[in-house]
């Protein structure tokens, strides 16, 4: 294989085309906002939204911006493939490009394992309202205390599958339906309904959970037999429902929803200073003349952090 510059764009483009494509297979998007970063910790001030107008001269229509801060400091992460010269030039298969796409990915799984510990690990992850981002007692403003952890006394169709590692496709649309329909009652900072213009939703399963998730939320028809039932999915007002398998999670009865239309407000904060980028010291390099040998690195800075709770839902099914 040749070392021209065509060979090395082709390895780029190989490796950004795999970071987008883990970005939306993963769902990392739906999960977080993506926020860019200029220094090594980022503050942010959560949990204000403006009040709804009122008749001029009834009272004051100012409110001041407040909220509370909330900071998520970056890593730094690198990974690097080498190859020998020879094995470079003789490569007729395309190898070097495939292993720039795979580290592509890994760039991408680095985020989606980040967000999985914060799935993981929400009942004990603090967030900025100072409760934990799964929690029983999230309160701002003029809030009530609302929870965003959900068993079969908030949602009864949580406590009604058949069996709680498997449930079937007709109990699983009853328990995101459920969940959707609980998140409905959230209010924000100004006790103004938090979700009431909420239309896309996006679901993450434990992998064996996947195959009934995923038919109950894209089916037309439920139960099968001769007396198929139209899916309660079906003509729901432009309701948009994604659901994405996380093979790092590891109980099948936990059940994960988010919403993914709010403007610049998510669950968690996926926060960029370096994007996922790649270098390729190859043919002329200094590196190549002093070890024989062409690198390939991957870069990014950055961090997940918890965003706004009230964003997601976990229910468990009983």
């Amino acid at each position: 294989m040749s070392g021209s510059n065509h060979n090395r764009g082709m390895i780029r483009s190989e490796f950004y085309r795999s970071v987008q494509a883990a970005y939306d297979a993963m769902g990392i998007t739906d999960l977080a906002t993506i926020v860019p970063s200029t220094v090594g910790s980022e503050r942010y001030v959560l949990g204000n939204t403006p009040d709804v107008p009122v008749l001029r001269g009834n009272s004051t229509p100012i409110k001041q911006f407040s909220g509370l801060p909330w900071d998520i400091v970056n890593g730094e992460y690198l990974s690097g493939m080498e190859v020998g010269i020879a094995d470079y030039e003789r490569d007729q298969t395309g190898q070097t490009k495939k292993i720039a796409g795979q580290m592509g990915l890994r760039c991408g799984q680095l985020w989606s394992s980040h967000q999985d510990a914060l799935l993981l690990n929400g009942e004990s992850e603090p967030t900025y309202n100072g409760q934990n981002l799964f929690d029983t007692q999230h309160q701002v403003g003029k809030s009530p205390e609302q929870s965003n952890l959900l068993t079969g006394t908030e949602v009864p169709a949580l406590s009604a599958v058949s069996d709680a590692d498997a449930p079937t496709p007709e109990e699983f649309v009853d328990v995101v339906t459920g969940m959707i329909g609980y998140m409905m009652t959230y209010m924000d900072d100004a006790n103004e309904p938090l979700h009431e213009m909420a239309r896309s939703f996006s679901v993450f399963v434990h992998p064996l959970v996947f195959a009934s998730a995923i038919t109950g939320v894209s089916a037309n028809l439920l139960g099968g037999g001769n007396t198929p039932k139209t899916s309660v999915l079906q003509g729901t007002g432009g309701f948009k429902i994604k659901v994405y398998a996380r093979p790092r999670l590891t109980e099948e009865e936990d059940v994960f929803v988010a919403r993914t239309d709010c403007p610049g407000m998510s669950a968690m904060i996926l926060q960029e200073e370096t994007k996922p980028r790649i270098t390729f010291m190859g043919p002329g390099s200094e590196y190549a003349d002093t070890h024989f040998k062409y690198r390939t690195n991957a870069y990014m800075r950055g961090a997940v952090g918890t965003g706004e709770p009230l964003m997601i839902t976990k229910g468990t099914m009983s």
